[in-house]
């Protein structure tokens, strides 16, 4: 298998479990479990709400051991919702880059879990930026299936965010990991 052969059909699980684990085999072998062959978007699209409600907890962590509070940790249930906590995540990152120090392992945390609530905004089920027809009373204009490519963006974020977080002592890899997305499972 070549090298894009194993970016190219993985799942938004393949690719976190990849990331998170990057450095570290015995993690990847005890997260494999996780893993799985679904190609369902449907089933992959849960698993990255799951993941984004879980994150926002690895982000307010970091941003609580950087003297940031008030993190919003509400979970993440669809596009709109992942959409409104990137945009609160910016404005945790600015807060952060006004505490007195050096916050840049903090900040790369809390960037990654941004970037993946971004990508999630366009999981649907409504496509991002339609808006509802108005013809006889509000109708949805169509709902759309997720983007693999956005599921994988997901994953490898959300994997980022957990390895960081692992660097930062403030979390396991394998346990948070398991923590995330085990009852998806």
């Amino acid at each position: 298998m070549t090298i894009d052969g194993i970016f190219l059909g993985a799942t938004l699980r393949d690719r976190f479990v990849a990331a998170a684990a990057r450095d570290d085999e015995t993690a990847a072998h005890r997260l494999a479990p996780l893993t799985d062959e679904r190609d369902d978007v449907t089933a992959q699209r849960n698993d990255a709400w799951a993941l984004l409600s879980t994150g926002a907890e690895w982000a307010a962590r970091a941003l609580r051991a950087a003297g940031v509070n008030d993190t919003d940790q509400t979970p993440v249930t669809d596009s709109e919702t992942a959409f409104q906590r990137a945009q609160h995540l910016e404005q945790q990152l600015f807060t952060l880059s006004q505490m007195p120090g050096f916050h840049d392992r903090e900040a790369l945390l809390v960037d990654a879990v941004k970037r993946a609530c971004y990508a999630a905004a366009e999981l649907g089920p409504i496509q991002g930026g339609r808006l509802a027809a108005f013809s006889r009373g509000p109708a949805v204009v169509r709902e759309v299936a997720p983007a693999p490519v956005d599921l994988q963006e997901v994953g490898s974020e959300m994997g980022e965010a957990l390895h960081r977080l692992a660097e930062l002592g403030l979390g396991d890899v394998v346990k948070d990991g398991f923590q995330a997305l085990a009852p998806n499972s």
